[in-house]
């Protein structure tokens, strides 16, 4: 059981606080306050007070002025800051407390909280870029900031285009992704960067992206990263200003953040979602490799189905470790192709030795068991876009995404 405290207000309809309804403005108040509370306002059918004036909802005596009792319940270790708040508040009626031993605290679909809005997760006062600056200078932002996109901004602070990895190899012809570019031989990296020098944003950036408002709920936000297929999104503020980033990672940071809180702070027990398990999350990436096939192989196995990433797996399909593009590059020591840095053609005989001698073993992982918000965890704490989910024997069953989850979490609103 968990100490709460109920703060009990006996009030009237006319009670007022900074010109709107008491009862409203109390309700403002705690939902701000992103605790593990709740408040109820009930209406009276009939009452007095101490100034003798009475109230009824009688048709002949119809009052316009019925009472009010607005019920707060909220861990006690929250209870007096709260409480002293609202004696401020409350300037006409009563403040009562009444100790309560909570047995269960259930709060449905805590996994996206409705209380959380787009400025509550976003990453405030973002790098941004201006339509004039050079596509170089734009690289060199996103390479020294680690960023995979930049959204460009006007004189006046509103947004006008976003630069994306997209447009960067669509439009500019960068020859291969933001997190390659570094392990490109010197000089290939300056001569493409001089090529680009003479280009400006505006010339290749996505013009009139997508945005969401720093008030829009998290899981409408959600709901349009998902829609749109978009992995980030300028936020903007009432006035129409970039105010900051919304992406992925700032979403399940959001999530796993308010659901320990919530676990740790107030020991509650959360009835997550209909969507629970690992079990439930789709689509998933299923490829992968065989732990004797061949550096060559997993190149060509990588460019073949357009990812960054494959697991590595025995005879028995279990999962033995994980190769990624950039894990090849670093070992092959790099190169100038079009997509991957896979040049050094004359290195056959490296080609040919199994991925396995290259690859990374001591990879996290997730039962289907498991429950999703843990998951969450292991994504935000070490940074992870996907996460290989094995069995008890350790059989791989494909690899979860930031967008899969979201996708999932998505549908249960």
């Amino acid at each position: 059981m968990t100490e709460y405290t109920i703060v009990r207000i006996y009030t009237s309809e006319r009670a007022r606080y900074e010109g709107k309804e008491l009862a409203q403005a109390i309700e403002s108040y705690i939902h701000s306050l992103k605790l593990a509370a709740r408040c109820v306002v009930m209406r009276g059918m009939s009452g007095c007070y101490e100034n003798g004036e009475t109230a009824t909802t009688h048709i002949v005596e119809l009052s316009y002025n019925l009472p009010l009792i607005i019920d707060i319940v909220i861990p006690s270790q929250d209870a007096q800051a709260v409480l002293e708040r609202l004696q401020a508040m409350v300037v006409d009626g009563v403040v009562s407390v009444v100790p309560a031993m909570v047995t269960s605290f259930r709060s449905a679909a805590a996994l996206l909280p409705k209380n959380l809005r787009a400025g509550d997760a976003m990453t405030a006062r973002p790098i941004t870029a201006h339509p004039d600056f050079s596509v170089r200078a734009a690289v060199e932002l996103l390479l020294d900031n680690r960023l995979k996109s930049l959204p460009v901004v006007d004189a006046d602070g509103r947004c006008v285009g976003i630069i994306t990895q997209n447009d960067l190899a669509n439009r500019a012809g960068m020859p291969v992704r933001l997190g390659l570019f570094p392990l490109l031989p010197k000089e290939d990296r300056e001569r493409w960067l001089n090529e680009v020098a003479a280009l400006s944003c505006s010339e290749i950036m996505t013009k009139k992206p997508t945005t969401v408002s720093d008030g829009s709920s998290l899981a409408d936000s959600v709901h349009l990263m998902n829609r749109e297929k978009r992995k980030r999104l300028p936020v903007l503020d009432s006035q129409g200003f970039l105010v900051g980033m919304l992406s992925r990672i700032d979403v399940l940071k959001a999530i796993a953040t308010t659901r320990e809180s919530l676990m740790a702070s107030h020991e509650v027990s959360v009835a997550a979602s209909t969507i629970r398990l690992v079990r439930d999350i789709e689509p998933r990436d299923a490829f992968s490799l065989r732990e004797d096939a061949s550096i060559k192989e997993a190149i060509d196995g990588l460019i073949q189905h357009g990812l960054q990433r494959a697991a590595i797996v025995d005879k028995d399909d279990k999962l033995v470790g994980l190769v990624t593009d950039e894990i090849l590059v670093r070992a092959i020591g790099g190169g100038a192709p079009r997509r991957l840095p896979f040049g050094l053609r004359e290195r056959r005989g490296f080609y040919a030795r199994p991925v396995s001698s290259v690859m990374k073993r001591d990879i996290k992982t997730v039962g289907e068991d498991v429950p999703i918000d843990e998951a969450i965890r292991l994504m935000t704490e070490f940074g992870l876009k996907r996460i290989p989910v094995i069995d008890a024997n350790r059989k791989y069953h494909g690899m979860i995404r930031r967008d899969s989850i979201l996708l999932a979490l998505a549908h249960t609103y």
